[in-house]
C-alpha cells in the first residue's frame, strides 16, 4: 500500500513538472489549442498510471499553467479574452471527469485482477487441501497451505475433536485465548492488527478454529478459506474413520477364518482318537506293544488338541490389530512342517520343488492355517495316491507357490464360489466329508497377508490351486 501511494506521488510529481517545463519553453511557439491538447493526455495518463488524487492535483496545475503560459497575457494569471477563459474552463472540466472515469475504469480493472488472483489461489488451496494425505501431519500441511495461499505471518488451525493446534509460521497465540474465541461462537476481526480468526464449521456443528495474521488479505478472503479447511477436516475425518472401520472388519474376518480354521482342524485328531480308542476297546486282547502304540497316538493327538485350544483361546482374545504377529519366514520350511503335520500319506504324496528362496513376511501359524486347508482338499480329493507336486517360485515382487492334484475338476461357475462359506461343491460332496469352511479360512488368511489365492482347473489335468504373497520388502 505504502509502495502505490510513492509511486503516486512520484508520477503526479513528475507530471506537474513536465507541464511547467513544457510552457516555459514552448509557451511562444504553441497555440493554446494544442497545448491543451497535450495536458490533457498527460492528465489522462496520471489518472490511469496513479491514483485519483494525482490525477486531479496534475489537472489543476495544467489548468493554471495553460492559463499562465499560454494565455493572453502571457506569464500572468490573468486573461482579457473570454474565449481564453472559456476554453480553460472547458479544459479544466473534461480534465476532471477524464481523470475521474480514467480512475473509475482503472480501480475496476485492479479489483477484476485481484479477484481472478483470489479466485485462482482458492482454487490452488482447494486442490492441494484434496491432494493432501489425510493421515499424521495432516493438519500441519493444511495450516502451511493457508499460509501459503494468504501469504500470512501465521497460521494458527484448532480443532475440536482431538483438541489439537496446528501451527505454520510463528504464533504467539495462547491457547487459552483460542479457546475462548472459539468459546465465543463468532467470527471476528482485529484489521488493525491485520488479524482475522474465523469459525470451522461442518453444517450447524461448530469443528475448529483459524487464526489468520496476513498483511495482504481481507474478510472476505479469510471468509472463502472457511469452507475448503472445514471440508478439508470432515474429509480427513471420515477417511480416517473409513479406514479404521474397513480394518475393523478384515480383521474380524480373519479372526473368524482364523477361529473357523483351527475348529475345523479338531476333525483329525478327534477322528484319530475315536478310532485309537474304538481298538483299544474291541480288542482287549491286543499285544502289549500294540496297547502301548494306541496309546501313544492318543496322548500325541490329545496334546495336539491342546494346542489348538489354546490357539483358538488366544485367538478369541486378540485385539483387530493383534491378529497378526509377522516375522520373515522361508515358504519351504513353512510347507515342509505343514506336510509332516498332515501325516505319513501326505509325507509319501506331496512334493516340494523351491526355485528360488522364498522368503516372506508373515504369521506362520496364520499362514499355516491357509495351506493346511489346501493340502488336505488335495489329499481328500484327487487321485489317490497320485504325487501332489508343489513348485514355488520368486517372480519379481511376489512369491508364488503352486499346489496342483490329478483327478480332481471344479467346474468354471463353481471356481470363486468354492472360496464361500459353507459351500461345497455338488458334485465332489459325495467323495469325502467336509463342512465347507476350508477354502474360506485360506483365502482370508492369504488376503490377511496382502496376497491372493487362485484356482484354475482342467478336466483332464486336474487343478491347481496358486497362492501370490508380497516378498520381502514389498508389504510390510
Amino acid at each position: 500500500m505504502k509502495r502505490i501511494r510513492s509511486r503516486s506521488v512520484l508520477i503526479g510529481a513528475a507530471a506537474c513538472a513536465s507541464v511547467s517545463v513544457f510552457g516555459y519553453l514552448f509557451n511562444s511557439r504553441v497555440e493554446l489549442a494544442f497545448a491543451s491538447v497535450l495536458y490533457l493526455l498527460l492528465t489522462i495518463f496520471v489518472a490511469w498510471q496513479a491514483r485519483l488524487r494525482a490525477a486531479i492535483v496534475t489537472a489543476v496545475w495544467a489548468t493554471v499553467c495553460l492559463d499562465f503560459f499560454f494565455t493572453e497575457p502571457k506569464l500572468a494569471l490573468r486573461m482579457i479574452s473570454l474565449a481564453d477563459f472559456w476554453s480553460v474552463v472547458a479544459f479544466a472540466s473534461v480534465a476532471l471527469l477524464v481523470s475521474h472515469l480514467s480512475s473509475r475504469i482503472r480501480q475496476q480493472a485492479e479489483n477484476l485482477k485481484t479477484q481472478e488472483k483470489r479466485q485462482r489461489a482458492l482454487y490452488e488451496l482447494s486442490s492441494a487441501a484434496l491432494s493432501l494425505y489425510w493421515g499424521d501431519g495432516f493438519g500441519e500441511q493444511l495450516a502451511s497451505l493457508v499460509r501459503k495461499t494468504l501469504h500470512a505471518e501465521f497460521v494458527h488451525l484448532w480443532t475440536v475433536r482431538d483438541e489439537r493446534n496446528y501451527i505454520a509460521g510463528w504464533s504467539h497465540v495462547e491457547p487459552g485465548s483460542i479457546r475462548a474465541a472459539f468459546m465465543a461462537g463468532r467470527d471476528f476481526d482485529l484489521s488493525r492488527n491485520d488479524i482475522y480468526v474465523r469459525l470451522l464449521k461442518s453444517g450447524v456443528r461448530d469443528i475448529g478454529l483459524l487464526w489468520i495474521k496476513a498483511a495482504d488479505t481481507d474478510p472476505f478472503m479469510a471468509d472463502s478459506v472457511v469452507p475448503i479447511i472445514s471440508s478439508a477436516l470432515e474429509r480427513a475425518r471420515a477417511l480416517n474413520n473409513e479406514v479404521t472401520a474397513q480394518s475393523e472388519q478384515l480383521s474380524e474376518q480373519l479372526r473368524t477364518s482364523v477361529l473357523d480354521g483351527l475348529a475345523h482342524a479338531f476333525k483329525t485328531p478327534l477322528t484319530t482318537i475315536a478310532l485309537s480308542s474304538a481298538g483299544l476297546a474291541e480288542l482287549p486282547d491286543m499285544a502289549r506293544e500294540q496297547r502301548s502304540g494306541l496309546a501313544n497316538i492318543i496322548r500325541k493327538e490329545a496334546d495336539r488338541l491342546n494346542e489348538i485350544t489354546q490357539q483358538v483361546l488366544k485367538t478369541a482374545r486378540l485385539e483387530w490389530n493383534q491378529v497378526l504377529s509377522r516375522r520373515e519366514i522361508s515358504l519351504s520350511t513353512l510347507l515342509e512342517e505343514v506336510i509332516h503335520s498332515l501325516g505319513s500319506e501326505a509325507q509319501m504324496r506331496i512334493h516340494v520343488t523351491s526355485r528360488n528362496p522364498a522368503l516372506v513376511e508373515a504369521d506362520p501359524s496364520v499362514l499355516k492355517i491357509a495351506f493346511e486347508q489346501i493340502l488336505e482338499n488335495a489329499l481328500k480329493y484327487g487321485q489317490a495316491g497320485t504325487e501332489i507336486p508343489i513348485e514355488i517360485r520368486s517372480v519379481k515382487t511376489l512369491v508364488s507357490v503352486s499346489i496342483h492334484n490329478t483327478g480332481s475338476y471344479i467346474q468354471p461357475e463353481e471356481q470363486e464360489l468354492i472360496f464361500t462359506r459353507f459351500y461345497r461343491s455338488p458334485s465332489m460332496a459325495y467323495r469325502a466329508a467336509g463342512t465347507g469352511l476350508g477354502l474360506s479360512v485360506a483365502r482370508h488368511a492369504v488376503e490377511a497377508h496382502s496376497g491372493k489365492i487362485l484356482v484354475q482347473s482342467d478336466i483332464e489335468a486336474g487343478t491347481t490351486f496358486r497362492i501370490d504373497l508380497p516378498a520381502i520388502g514389498e508389504e510390510k
